[in-house]
């Protein structure tokens, strides 16, 4: 062992570190020592001190104007302990204050082989919460821990000139095309990366998948938080316990989520305003009038007229996911929860395997390939109908080849369908505009799939027991089908519904004029305006994309339909082999190839009742 030198004969411990033989992470370079060491700690893990009170004495040391609460510590350690992290919370509650203040100090701890990567949706946005509060705390540091140029108009906190990987980033997600903002993140590539998207409940799905990559260095990490408006916005879909929300009691403080891909473990946090820090100590909250106190609840509370469940209460106040979301959508949280609608299918009965198809020659539109089967289900919930959808395809196309796009989605659809046992008689194709085209040329090739009509008027078959029809219930038949995936879910028969279509069917508005349901259109206004008197967008235009997965489950629905399978409870059992071959041949015979147009006009494929055909 080498002799100790005369400036070593002491051991300097000091947290639980001989720092003797432990190198001084330099941060900066004209820092206190105790920040400097603190700093050292709490980005190694290392000591006998948690490193989020590490960095709670580097943010009270530095900031010593920051109003520090009991919410502060939870959310401060949650991201020291944890690479992947959620917070759900209403309005009010320092979220967006607390994000900000920890990430300046993790920047701090390694500032030249580190990126912060803060993100909302908007450009207002960004600059009003989260990066606005990043620029205020960097403008308040200490001359002895200044660090970084504001370069405000870039939105950009950099370390040295020429250098934009290491820096703090605020990036506006919403703003412009969806590849430009992906490339801002991608492009902040380095050591140590922490992304923090904030509103994430309004977030594009496409940040999501390009973000994984940054973080798979151990020091990386992800935070996402907002208020959650449904629980299948992206907010609460990443941020779900991990078997699921109805897996965990209402207004649950902590569970354990996925990590998405991000490596260690994942945590949700929940944060009730009814219990904000300025409602538990109304002293503390006089002093910082910003956070959520009684008051506010009060008067919230009072113009909902007095109800804890309305769901902008729920949302912006209590800050837990309203059952039926905030708008009014073709399916919705309770819904899917309370009816299983993802779990998986449990056969007593027996079933039959089909699949549905949505071509989408649309431009850009995916053409999808859904899977599944159809049972009659008797159990605990009683004697029913049950869709089971399985798997989905988007189907691989080839521009360059020279086999036209129709045949080779005829061979494609016809390969997957025969590996799986499914004839063409339980294919069925949306046959509007080019889809009718498709139908003949898979008759011609392969066998009598059925054509299923999205356009025109809704057919005359009894919705509900009411007598109504679905001509006197729906303003048209694109609406009659989507609420009939509704239907099947709200009588306990839906099952295995993927992720991707439920968070369309969640986020596909639905609206009562003239007496009549209406689904929201993918293009187009179907007459609405908003406060403004400005024409509202569609689907497709709202959200930048096309509800292709579900446009393929309810076509699989609908055919599971026209086969004899009902909605509801109490139903007829199914009928015999013999029969049901026979509706097949009936269904398939009234089909004509000059009834699929782009026209509006109801065709006489529909002017049928199935509800005859079936009970021949």
């Amino acid at each position: 062992m080498a002799k100790k030198t005369k400036a070593q004969d002491v051991d300097d411990i000091e947290f639980g570190v001989r720092w003797n033989d432990h190198p001084t992470h330099k941060w900066p370079a004209n820092a206190i020592r105790e920040l400097t060491r603190r700093s050292t700690l709490a980005r190694l893990g290392v000591g006998e001190v948690p490193r989020w009170r590490h960095r709670r004495e580097i943010i009270q040391k530095l900031w010593p104007g920051f109003a520090w609460h009991e919410w502060s510590d939870r959310r401060l350690q949650s991201v020291c302990d944890h690479h992947f992290v959620m917070w759900m919370a209403g309005g009010g509650t320092g979220k967006t204050s607390d994000a900000a203040i920890a990430a300046l100090e993790w920047w701090l701890e390694d500032p030249s082989s580190s990126a912060v990567i803060v993100c909302s949706t908007t450009k207002d946005m960004l600059r009003t919460r989260i990066w606005g509060e990043i620029v205020k705390y960097h403008s308040m540091l200490p001359v002895e821990a200044k660090v970084g140029e504001l370069l405000d108009t870039a939105c950009f906190i950099r370390i040295r000139d020429g250098d934009w990987k290491n820096g703090i980033k605020g990036i506006a997600v919403q703003d412009g095309p969806i590849e430009e903002a992906i490339n801002n993140i991608v492009g902040m590539h380095t050591k140590r990366v922490w992304v923090i998207l904030d509103e994430a409940q309004g977030v594009r799905e496409a940040i999501m998948r390009a973000i994984p990559n940054l973080l798979k260095n151990p020091e990386s990490r992800m935070l996402i938080m907002g208020n959650p408006n449904s629980f299948q916005s992206l907010l609460c879909r990443y941020g779900a316990p991990i078997d699921g929300w109805d897996s965990i009691p209402r207004f649950s403080e902590q569970w354990e989520t996925k990590t998405h891909g991000y490596i260690g473990k994942g945590i949700g946090l929940f944060f009730d305003g009814r219990k904000s820090p300025a409602v538990l100590d109304p002293e503390w909250g006089k002093a910082h009038p910003w956070m959520l106190n009684q008051q506010q609840i009060d008067a919230h509370l009072s113009a909902v007229d007095g109800n804890e469940n309305d769901p902008d209460f729920m949302c912006q106040t209590i800050g837990w996911p309203p059952s039926m979301g905030i708008e009014s959508t073709v399916l919705d949280g309770a819904t899917v929860n309370t009816f299983h609608c993802q779990r998986p299918a449990i056969w007593t009965h027996g079933k039959t395997a089909c699949a549905a198809l949505d071509p989408a020659f649309n431009g850009g539109d995916k053409a999808i390939l859904q899977f599944g089967h159809r049972g009659w289900v008797e159990d605990d919930d009683g004697a029913r109908w049950v869709i089971g959808y399985g798997d989905s395809i988007a189907i691989p196309l080839d521009a360059e080849s020279e086999r036209p796009i129709h045949y080779q989605i005829l061979d494609y659809c016809k390969a997957q369908c025969e590996a799986r046992g499914i004839p063409p008689n339980e294919f069925a194709v949306a046959a509007a505009g080019e889809g009718g085209g498709l139908v003949s040329i898979m008759r011609e090739e392969w066998g009598p799939v059925i054509g299923i009509e999205e356009g025109g008027a809704p057919s005359d078959r009894k919705v509900g027991v009411m007598g109504k029809t679905a001509k006197e219930s729906y303003d048209t038949r694109a609406s009659e089908l989507l609420f009939l995936l509704r239907e099947f879910a709200l009588g306990n028969g839906i099952r295995g519904l993927p992720d991707k279509a439920t968070e369309q069917a969640m986020k596909r508005q639905t609206f009562h004029r003239n007496s009549k349901w209406c689904a929201e259109p993918k293009s187009g206004s179907k007459g609405r305006t908003d406060a403004a008197g400005k024409a509202l967008k569609g689907f497709k235009q709202r959200l930048g994309y096309s509800p292709d997965e579900l446009d393929s489950c309810i076509i699989l629905a609908e055919h599971c339909r026209l086969m004899g399978a009902e909605p509801g409870t109490g139903l007829q059992k199914p009928k015999s082999r013999s029969e049901t071959a026979r509706t097949q041949r009936e269904i398939a015979s009234m089909w004509n190839e000059n009834n699929y147009t782009e026209s509006e006009d109801k065709h006489p494929f529909y002017s049928c009742q199935p509800s005859r055909i079936l009970s021949n």
